[in-house]
């Protein structure tokens, strides 16, 4: 259920059985799930054991929420029925495909016919490139094409962007997601999370993943953020730590900072945020970072921050211990990384929460936050609580100064200042506007505001902004 293995150029069979409802088939998880990770790709429902009864479904209400389901089949594995229709639905599902159709040179689909008679799971590039000189592919650009269009298609993979990967061109993907699956399912491993490299003999067949090819499998682990390396013989992968959170010091009573809700919280979210955050794991003895399966603790300049993911709730929390100035910063720090992750996905339902201190279990959206400053409400009668909120305590309680001026001033920029406006402000401020990236007035709106923080800036062009519009 890694983002490694469910991408937007499949077709997804949800198989569910007809014994069971929809709830003890997971049914609605499961299509969350792929929505999150793939988008829109085609899905088909497969409702077997159609033999053994009949599983009622609203298949109007499906396919409204789930616009990518193309078909609903009951098939029996035992007495044939629905494979035939099964068959059609997947034939049909595939011709809709990117690439399905695509017209290609003759040269491409020479390469491709010349991999697909190598019976080898891997190829060295150099050879790859080989391959390609024979059929008249001649420029290494036309080459690197060609090679990311079969790595779309599935057919061969090859991480042009990683350097530790590049080198080596997977004829079979099945067997990195094989070799991938035998590692995180081995009963060894089950227990801590942790992997010795001699470890590896013992999980995967020598045969197929000798020692020498063992390394690669466990460099793509690692750029899918799946595990992260300890020393030169080890590694953590966060998904299969204890579940039991281990017992530490932390301050009695206190509440969550910062909490994001989600339509479904993958599990990938917190183990990929672990390892982009390993280096700042908080040690409550030496030796002893603090980190389990639904959470850790990180810390830095004298702060900490509990981060703690919560499954059946579909929400993951962020705690603060130390100095204002210090949690706002660490608190930076995990929201940019939960960003990143965020965006890597294709749709994921996913939504910031500030909680109210004055009223425990309450909390406000983040971006409700955002919309009463940019009104200046700054004391809103907020119906949740049936009271007044102070706006710019809570929006300090969670931001730095830097990102609350980069964030008001683009948004001031955009909707007070017209692209001429723009362009006279950047040549007062000394900076080459025709060069700045971006078409649009929002996007050089913010490269503007961008540029004036990294060079430390950014105080010049608030100020100016202040000065020239103090009603803004």
């Amino acid at each position: 259920t890694h983002q490694f293995f469910l991408t937007h150029r499949s077709l997804y069979l949800v198989v569910l059985e007809a014994r069971k409802d929809e709830v003890a088939n997971r049914l609605d998880y499961w299509l969350r799930h792929v929505n999150s990770f793939a988008g829109d790709a085609p899905i088909i429902l497969v409702v077997n054991k159609s033999d053994q009864g009949r599983l009622a479904l609203d298949e109007r209400a499906l396919r409204l929420n789930y616009p990518a389901i193309q078909a609903i089949v009951h098939t029996s594995c035992t007495t044939g029925e629905g494979i035939a229709e099964l068959r059609h639905a997947v034939e049909t599902a595939l011709a809709s495909l990117p690439h399905i159709n695509d017209w290609i040179p003759l040269t491409w689909f020479a390469v491709k016919e010349k991999l697909a008679a190598l019976e080898q799971d891997t190829l060295p590039y150099d050879s790859y490139v080989q391959l390609c000189l024979e059929a008249g592919i001649e420029h290494e650009a036309a080459q690197r094409t060609l090679a990311r269009f079969l790595h779309d298609l599935g057919a061969a993979l090859n991480f042009q962007d990683d350097r530790r990967l590049a080198g080596t061109h997977v004829l079979n993907p099945e067997w990195v997601t094989g070799g991938i699956y035998h590692i995180l399912n081995a009963a060894k491993l089950q227990e801590n999370g942790l992997l010795h490299l001699n470890d590896l003999d013992t999980i995967l067949d020598r045969r197929r993943y000798p020692p020498e090819k063992q390394p690669f499998l466990l460099d793509i682990m690692h750029k899918f953020e799946l595990s992260v390396p300890l020393d030169r013989d080890s590694y953590l992968i966060p998904g299969l730590l204890p579940k039991e959170r281990p017992a530490f010091d932390w301050p009695a009573g206190s509440s969550a900072a910062l909490e994001y809700r989600y339509a479904i919280l993958p599990a990938a979210i917190l183990s990929r945020l672990m390892v982009r955050l390993h280096a700042h794991i908080w040690p409550a003895s030496p030796g002893q970072p603090v980190r389990w399966r639904n959470g850790l603790v990180i810390h830095g300049d004298g702060c900490r921050a509990l981060i703690a993911a919560d499954p059946a709730a579909n929400r993951l929390s962020i705690s603060l211990d130390g100095p204002a100035p210090q949690r706002r910063h660490l608190l930076a720090v995990v929201r940019v990384e939960l960003d990143i992750i965020h965006a890597s996905f294709a749709k994921l339902e996913a939504e910031a929460w500030v909680p109210i201190p004055e009223y425990p279990g309450k909390a406000i959206p983040y971006e409700d936050l955002l919309f009463y400053e940019s009104e200046r409400e700054w004391n809103p009668l907020y119906a949740a609580v049936k009271a007044r909120i102070d706006v710019r305590a809570l929006l300090d309680g969670i931001e730095t100064k830097e990102e609350s001026d980069v964030r008001i001033i683009t948004r001031q920029l955009r909707e007070r200042y017209n692209l001429p406006e723009l362009r006279q402000l950047a040549f007062e401020l000394e900076i080459d506007y025709e060069n700045l990236p971006g078409d649009t007035k929002a996007d050089l709106a913010r490269e503007l505001v961008l540029h004036c923080q990294r060079r430390g800036k950014l105080h010049v062009l608030v100020e100016k902004v202040r000065g020239e519009r103090p009603y803004l």
